[in-house]
């Protein structure tokens, strides 16, 4: 029997300096940037690797709406959008390379080549 599990995990966006955990940050006067360290996608790649070890398939949302978690409000306040307008908008193209930029990082750690 294959198991699986949804992962609310692919994300964790601040809008401010912080030391705590975070995957991406949007801070205004900064570029959008990628948490590769310690404190950021290490913290994703342990998961994934386990789940790997233990023969779990993981389903990971890179997007989200919950504000405790950066979500469309630091997107939109970050690029100074409304929810309505964010989906089709170049902005969300620049989101998705963003995106695809954080999964190329988790996948070639995970699958080095």
């Amino acid at each position: 029997m294959e198991k699986s599990n949804y992962l609310y995990a692919g994300f964790n966006d601040v809008s401010s300096k912080t030391s705590g955990v975070w995957f991406q940050s949007f801070i205004i006067g900064q570029e959008p940037q990628i948490n590769t360290g310690a404190n950021g996608l290490q913290r994703l790649d342990y998961v994934v690797k386990s789940a790997e070890t233990n023969g779990i398939k993981l389903i990971i949302n890179f997007v989200n709406n919950w504000a405790d978690y950066g979500g469309m409000q630091a997107y939109n306040f970050y690029y100074g959008t409304i929810k309505p307008t964010w989906y089709t908008g170049m902005l969300f193209m620049k989101y998705i390379i963003l995106s695809r930029k954080i999964f190329e990082v988790i996948y070639s750690q995970v699958n080095p080549s």
